[in-house]
């Protein structure tokens, strides 16, 4: 008596031979491997078909990728943004303030135009 071996492709039993192997299922391939990077290229035409060689190519160009940013997109860095923007204006403006001041304490008087 010979055995029959079978494989259930969606849902239906279907026999194979002894040395039949089963693809690994697709969604897989992302989590586990660099298969989304094959045969990648970058514009310039460098290859960058494995994650090392993509983290080589951006680190050598000074660039990153828009991950390294996510907490930057939070409510909290949203927040944060704004509050360095307004310490930056702040800032400025009372280097502004201070050299007008220091302009009028020497004596300085703007040219008023009349019409």
């Amino acid at each position: 008596m010979t055995r029959r071996r079978f494989v259930y492709f969606d849902g239906v039993a279907v026999e194979v031979t002894r040395d039949f192997v089963q693809e690994p299922a697709r969604h897989d391939e992302v989590l586990w491997n660099d298969r989304s990077y094959d045969n990648m290229k970058a514009t310039d035409g460098t290859d960058i078909s494995s994650r090392a060689k993509h983290k080589a190519y951006m680190k050598e160009k000074g660039w990153t990728t828009a991950d390294d940013f996510k907490s930057e997109f939070s409510p909290e860095g949203q927040k944060r943004l704004v509050e360095q923007r307004r310490n930056a204006i702040n800032s400025s403006r009372k280097a502004q303030i201070i050299e007008a001041y220091q302009k009028v304490k020497a004596g300085y008087r703007p040219r008023i135009e009349q019409e």
